[in-house]
C-alpha cells in the first residue's frame, strides 16, 4: 500500500528541519552557531552569563528573552541545558531544541514564562557572554562578583513581584498575607511552633515540601540551624493559624554556597508557611 503523498512530504520536511542538529541526549538536540575562538571554556562549577532567547517550537512565539546567569553544577545531568553549555566557550553561540520542562529547570531565578506548557518543545538560542571559573573564590574580585550577583537577584525578585502582586516589604524580605492568625505567638525561647511549609524557586519549581499540615515540623524558638535565617525572622512575627508567603533573597536563604545539588548559590527562594499550632511553656 502506497503512503499518501502529503505524509511523505511531511516526513521529508521533518528530516530536513532536523538535519543540522546533533543529539545530545534523548530529549535534547543542538547545533553550534558560532565559535568565538576563546580559550575560556565552560566547565563544572563555572558561573556563566548568557544571552538567552527561547521560542515555542510550534508557534515560534518568544516565551523568554533575557540576559541571565547560570551556574553549571558538578556532575550535571546529560539531559540538561548545562550539559550542552559545557561544549561551549566564551563568545560561542548555539541553539538547542528541548522540552520546556528541561529549560525551566535551568531558569530557576526567573518567574514562570507564560504561553508555554511543560511538555512543549522549545528552541533555545544561547550566546555566551562571560565565563567565571570556580577558583574566583580565591580571587580579589570575588566580593565584586557577589555584589553583582546581589544586583542580579534584586532584578529577578522585582520581576517576580510584578507577576505576583500583594507582597509587602518585611525587613529584608517580602511578605504576602494569605490567612490571619489568632494572635497566639511563641514569644519566649524554648516555646515551639508546629509549622507546615513549602519552598519554591521563582519559576515555581518546588524544592522543599517536607512539612505538610498533617506532618507538621516542630520549630523551637531560639534553637539554631532548624530553618534558614529568613524563615527564623518570619516565624518570629507569625501567630497560630497564620499563613503567608515570603520572598527571601539568597543571603537570608542558602547564601553564596547554596545547598548541595538542590539549591544553587545566589538563589532567591519563596516559602509558603502556615503556623498550625503554638506550644507555650
Amino acid at each position: 500500500m502506497k503512503k499518501p503523498v502529503f505524509f511523505c512530504t511531511l516526513l521529508l520536511l521533518t528530516i530536513s528541519a532536523n538535519a543540522n542538529y546533533t543529539r545530545l541526549s534523548n530529549d535534547i538536540q543542538y547545533r553550534i552557531c558560532k565559535l568565538g575562538k576563546s580559550s575560556i571554556k565552560i566547565g563544572e562549577g563555572c558561573y556563566v552569563q548568557l544571552q538567552v532567547r527561547c521560542r515555542n517550537a510550534s508557534t515560534q512565539a518568544v516565551v523568554f528573552n533575557d540576559r541571565c546567569w547560570l551556574r553549571v553544577p558538578m556532575d550535571a545531568s546529560k539531559n540538561s541545558l548545562e550539559a550542552g553549555l559545557m561544549m561551549l566557550s566564551k563568545n560561542d553561540s548555539a541553539e538547542f531544541v528541548m522540552p520546556y520542562r528541561i529549560f525551566t529547570g535551568s531558569m530557576i531565578n526567573f518567574p514562570k514564562a507564560k504561553g508555554v506548557q511543560s511538555k512543549d518543545k522549545v528552541t533555545v538560542e544561547v550566546g555566551v557572554l562571560r565565563v567565571v571559573e570556580p577558583d574566583i573564590i580565591l580571587d580579589d574580585g570575588y566580593d565584586a562578583f557577589c555584589k553583582e550577583q546581589q544586583r542580579y537577584e534584586s532584578l529577578r525578585i522585582k520581576a517576580y513581584q510584578k507577576q505576583h502582586s500583594d507582597y509587602k516589604q518585611a525587613g529584608e524580605s517580602w511578605k504576602k498575607q494569605q490567612q490571619t492568625g489568632n494572635g497566639k505567638k511563641a514569644e519566649k525561647y524554648g516555646e515551639a511552633m508546629m509549622i507546615s511549609y513549602e519552598g519554591r524557586f521563582l519559576n515555581g519549581y518546588v524544592f522543599d515540601d517536607g512539612a505538610t499540615k498533617e506532618k507538621a515540623f516542630r520549630y523551637v524558638r531560639g534553637q539554631q540551624w532548624q530553618v534558614v535565617k529568613g524563615l527564623e525572622k518570619a516565624l518570629a512575627g507569625m501567630t497560630e493559624g497564620e499563613k503567608a508567603q515570603f520572598i527571601l533573597p539568597s543571603d537570608l536563604a542558602f547564601g553564596i554556597k547554596g545547598l548541595a545539588d538542590i539549591v544553587p548559590p545566589h538563589t532567591p527562594v519563596v516559602y509558603e508557611v502556615e503556623v498550625v499550632k503554638v506550644i507555650k511553656k
